[in-house]
């Protein structure tokens, strides 16, 4: 991964986005994966399973995001993100 995208991917996290209609916080950037991790701000948590498929306990939701997606290009949501911060600087 380039360093400046790196970069850009690095000032999103802890940021809080909209991303599926869902206020969600960026907590996370797999670097062996190239994904963002988020979590959403749900008013209800969802059901977690545990190792063995049995409820557990609620949690907030989560979702993984590809940093990339067809031949290498910048995830649309993610590079629509980085224009709006960048805006906003």
């Amino acid at each position: 991964m380039d360093t400046a995208v790196m970069d850009d991917l690095l000032s999103l996290l802890g940021r809080t986005l909209s991303y599926r209609g869902e206020k969600c916080t960026i907590i996370e950037l797999l670097h062996s994966e190239n994904t963002l991790v988020l979590q959403c701000d749900r008013h209800q948590p969802t059901i977690q399973a545990n190792q063995f498929g049995d409820a557990s306990r609620r949690a907030p939701g989560y979702h993984s995001l590809p940093v990339f997606v067809e031949q290498g290009a910048l995830n649309p949501v993610i590079d629509t993100w980085l224009g709006e911060i960048k805006d906003l600087d």
